[in-house]
């Protein structure tokens, strides 16, 4: 009786290896080349990083979070609640566009850009070139330092995020006095 259960089981093992190996078969998988995506987020983020000047010097600053709880108002005061593209980025532009907090401005640190300005990020990024529109309250242009601190800021942004290499990205800094003007890298990136 022994030996008829074990080829009993035998054939069992058998059939259902036959049944499972046409299975995988079938459905359609084909083996190719590994597949290589963007890298894995290196961890939570934790703040923003804008850039200031520090005696002519652009230099990377850690800002907190803003409060996800509590949605911010447009600066325009109507209570409608805007699209935002890359919100990250938005947010990094918003706490540039604070410019140095009480501490950093008594450490030497100052900003370029002009007050009462405002920027949005563009939805209509093209490839590694993201837009940012910038009005300013008197019209007037942008130094080159502060167009570097917006690029940076940007890229900064979606660096920290592991959006993409900062090596790879472009932004395009737009004003009523320099709706052309090209796009560039980070001045501090390789």
């Amino acid at each position: 009786m022994t030996g008829r259960n074990g080829l009993f089981g035998l054939l069992s093992m058998l059939v259902v290896g036959a049944v499972v190996g046409a299975m995988v078969v079938s459905c359609g998988i084909r083996p190719s080349t590994v597949i290589h995506g963007q890298g894995a987020p290196r961890g939570t983020v934790n703040s923003l990083i804008v850039y200031l000047i520090d005696h002519g010097t652009l230099r990377a600053v850690n800002r907190p979070l803003p409060s996800t709880a509590t949605p911010t108002l447009p600066k325009d005061g109507t209570g409608t609640y805007y699209f935002r593209p890359y919100p990250y980025a938005q947010d990094s532009l918003d706490a540039l566009l604070a410019g140095p907090t009480g501490t950093e401005a008594a450490g030497g640190l100052t900003s370029e850009l002009p007050s009462g300005m405002v920027a949005s990020m563009s939805s209509d990024a093209e490839a590694s070139v993201f837009r940012v529109f910038v009005k300013t309250s008197d019209a007037r242009g942008l130094s080159e330092h502060a167009v570097d601190q917006i690029v940076c800021t940007v890229a900064a942004a979606f660096t920290s995020t592991d959006f993409q290499s900062s090596t790879g990205i472009q932004v395009q800094v737009l004003d009523e006095l320099n709706p052309k003007r090209q796009p560039r890298r980070c001045p501090l990136t390789p």
